[in-house]
C-alpha cells in the first residue's frame, strides 16, 4: 500500500476529514503537526514572546521528527506549511526523491511568511485564492465541503446562522443585518469562537464602541457535527471572511452542499459557477443591506453534478491522482 505524510493546518476536525479521503485513495497516512498541542496557555505565551515561543517549538518538533522519520513516501501533502523550517524540510524530502510534494494554501500568499524558503520543495502548489494563481501560476483549486454538510432533508428551522472565529467584523455585521428589522433576533444563532487572546481580551472590553458581551462569544469549539447540523437545519448563513481575503471560504461551500443560501461579504463569489443570486447575497461589510424577499423566497436549486465539483472527495482527487 502507498504511504502519504500527510502536514495539516492544525484546523480541528477538517484535519481528519482529509486524511480520511486520503486513506479511502489507498494510502496509509502519518500525520505530522509541528504546533500540536498548542493549549491555551501556550498561547499566553506565545502573545508575550510576539511569536518567537511558538516558532521555537515547532522548530524542535520538526527536528526531532525528521531526523528520525525513516519511512519513504510516495505522497508528502502539506496545507500551507506557515510553520516548516526550510533546511530541516529540505533535508527531508532529499530522503524522499520519489514522493509526489504538494502545497495547499488555503490562505493567502502575503499571510505566509515562509512561503518564499518553502515553495521551491514542492513540485505541485494549489491555491484557493485567485489572485494568487493569477500573479505565481498555481493551480486554482477552491475549498470544499464535507459529507456531514451534505442536505439530508432536515427541517430549516433557524433563520440565520452565523458560525466562526471572532474576527473580521464579524459581530458587527451580524447586528447590523439583526438591526435591519428582517429577521427576529429569536430566529437568529451565532457562535463565535475567541480562538486567539487578543480576540477574546478585545471583545470583553467595555469600553470598546460595538461592545456586545458575551452571549456570542465562547472560549471552546463547537463539535464539528453540531456545527455541520446547524448548517443543513439554517434557512440563511452569514459568511463574513477575513480581511481583504479573496478566496472562498470553507462555509461558502458548505451553505451549498446544505442547500443554505448566504449572506457574504465576499464579492468575489460572483465569479464562481454556483452563484445565484436567489441563494447568494453579496453585501458591503460597512453597510450590509439584506432585502428582506431573501429571507423569505426559496432556495434556487442547482444541478447535483455542479456542486459534486466541490467536494472533498474531489478536492483530493484532483491534487493526489490528477
Amino acid at each position: 500500500m502507498k504511504k502519504a505524510l500527510f502536514i495539516p493546518l492544525g484546523f480541528y476536525d477538517y484535519d481528519k476529514c482529509i486524511e480520511d479521503e486520503i486513506i479511502r485513495n489507498g494510502y496509509t497516512v502519518d500525520v505530522f503537526n509541528p504546533i500540536q498541542d498548542y493549549n491555551f496557555f501556550r498561547k499566553v505565551i506565545n502573545t508575550a514572546s510576539k511569536g518567537s515561543y511558538l516558532k521555537k517549538i515547532a522548530r524542535e518538533r520538526q527536528k526531532k521528527y525528521f531526523q528520525n522519520n525513516q519511512t519513504r513516501y510516495d505522497l508528502i501533502f502539506v496545507i500551507v506549511g506557515r510553520f516548516l523550517e526550510e533546511d530541516i524540510f529540505a533535508s527531508f524530502c532529499e530522503k524522499n526523491p520519489e514522493a509526489k510534494k504538494v502545497l495547499y494554501l488555503w490562505d493567502d500568499v502575503a499571510r505566509i511568511g515562509n512561503f518564499q524558503q518553502i515553495n521551491h520543495l514542492f513540485e505541485s502548489i494549489y491555491s484557493f485564492d485567485k489572485k494568487d494563481v493569477d500573479a505565481y501560476g498555481f493551480h486554482f483549486l477552491p475549498l470544499f465541503y464535507t459529507d456531514k454538510h451534505r442536505y439530508d432533508g432536515c427541517e430549516k428551522n433557524i433563520g440565520l446562522s452565523l458560525m466562526g472565529m471572532l474576527h473580521s467584523e464579524r459581530i458587527e455585521v451580524m447586528s447590523e443585518v439583526q438591526k435591519q428589522g428582517k429577521i427576529r433576533d429569536e430566529d437568529c444563532f451565532v457562535y463565535l469562537l475567541g480562538a486567539k487572546l487578543s480576540h477574546f481580551v478585545s471583545w470583553i472590553n467595555p469600553w470598546r464602541k460595538k461592545w456586545m458581551g458575551f452571549r456570542y462569544i465562547h472560549i471552546k469549539g463547537m463539535p464539528f457535527e453540531t456545527c455541520a447540523e446547524i448548517m443543513k437545519k439554517s434557512k440563511v448563513t452569514l459568511d463574513v471572511q477575513f480581511g481583504t481575503q479573496n478566496g472562498l471560504t470553507l462555509r461558502t461551500f458548505e451553505a451549498l452542499a446544505s442547500k443554505t443560501k448566504m449572506i457574504t461579504t465576499n464579492a468575489s463569489v460572483a465569479e464562481y459557477d454556483f452563484y445565484h443570486p436567489s441563494n447568494i447575497c453579496i453585501v458591503d461589510r460597512k453597510n450590509p443591506e439584506v432585502e428582506e424577499s431573501f429571507f423569505t423566497t426559496p432556495y434556487y436549486e442547482l444541478e447535483q453534478e455542479m456542486i459534486e465539483k466541490y467536494s472533498l472527495q474531489s478536492w483530493i482527487n484532483q491534487m493526489i491522482n490528477e
